[in-house]
């Protein structure tokens, strides 16, 4: 499953993981590959009921 979704994220972003296992690399470089600068902060806030 891990290598389904890596791949998927390399094709859809065109990032390339550290050539490292998982669990050796730091939480900059998880946060590196895995943030996604495009859809960051585009989520809607609910729209406030108009009484």
């Amino acid at each position: 499953m891990l290598i389904l979704l890596v791949s998927t994220w390399v094709l859809a972003t065109g990032r390339i993981p550290p050539d490292r296992p998982p669990g050796e690399l730091s939480c900059a470089e998880l946060i590196e590959f895995w943030a996604d600068d495009r859809t960051a902060g585009t989520l809607n806030p609910p729209q406030e009921r108009q009484k």
